[in-house]
């Protein structure tokens, strides 16, 4: 059985938000907060800390892509490396301004991307997706 099928009716699905601007994590934190747990995290060495953690284990990781520092592109190769079971859960969400770079590793490594502002339902149908997949 999948971890999510063991999930009651009550328990609800576990999502990392990295976002490194305050105001959009808050947003969608506040817009999903009755469909999802959502852990935020603000940087995406601050997502793998919490990663690292187990605790809680997440469903979806829902990630900019375009951070300081680490950006979602390093974000991925660390997880790929440490945490590969969670590559096929990462929705990566921009600005709409990726670069070439970026377009490259999106298609390369065939990841979902939402474009901000997104409607929740784009949202909901990456996750089903995904929770189907797994």
């Amino acid at each position: 059985m999948k971890d999510h099928e063991n999930k009651t009716l009550s328990d609800q699905l576990q999502v990392m938000l990295i976002d490194d601007d305050a105001l959009v994590a808050k947003s969608i934190k506040r817009l999903f907060a009755d469909e999802y747990e959502i852990t935020t995290a603000h940087s995406a060495q601050e997502g793998l800390e919490l990663l690292a953690l187990r605790d809680p284990i997440f469903d979806i990781i829902l990630s900019d892509l375009s951070m300081p520092n680490m950006d979602g592109m390093e974000f991925f190769y660390q997880i790929e490396k440490t945490f590969p079971e969670l590559v096929d859960k990462i929705i990566f969400m921009s600005g709409g301004a990726t670069t070439a770079t970026q377009e490259q590793f999106l298609t390369k490594h065939s990841c979902r991307q939402l474009n901000k502002p997104f409607q929740p339902v784009e949202l909901r149908e990456m996750i089903s997706a995904i929770l189907l997949k797994v």
